[in-house]
């Protein structure tokens, strides 16, 4: 019988993550629809072309996950997060997405995107040793609309 190890790499290579996500999608392949991961990113940019806010996320399996959204602290409240949201969805919803998934910490709660969400709260959890909860939300599209272009 072969003699297995396991090893803490501290940082992993990321030819060794490659590998892993390879062959975990390669068997979840054989048991599910296939794979149709794609990436997804809007970008608020100045007239100078710098990024000034965005969002980024993925498809996949018939969900939006949106990973990271910011704006400048000078943009916020003026629609600019809202309207990142509804392109995105937009985008997910040509792709054949009917869900919406974002995390995110209970500050960012008070932000308009979330108030304007048709949401569920899929959970909490206390993050971090100051009392920050993680949200984890769904959206459907069951109402959607096209964002403003």
């Amino acid at each position: 019988m072969a003699d297995y190890k396991i090893s803490m790499d501290d940082p992993p290579s990321e030819a060794d993550i490659r590998l892993l996500i390879r062959s975990l999608v390669s068997y979840n392949d054989t048991q599910v629809e296939r794979e149709n991961w794609q990436r997804l990113a809007a970008f608020i940019r100045n007239d100078q072309g710098e990024i000034v806010g965005g969002l980024i996320g993925y498809t996949h399996w018939g969900w939006l996950f949106i990973s990271q959204l910011w704006v400048a602290e000078l943009l916020r409240g003026q629609g600019y997060g809202t309207e990142l949201v509804a392109r995105a969805e937009h985008e997910a919803v040509k792709r054949g997405c009917q869900h919406a998934y974002v995390d995110t910490y209970d500050f960012h709660r008070r932000s308009a995107f979330i108030k304007s969400w048709v949401i569920k709260c899929l959970g909490l959890w206390r993050a971090f040793r100051r009392a920050i909860r993680d949200t984890f939300y769904k959206s459907a599209y069951a109402n959607f609309m096209a964002p403003n272009e």
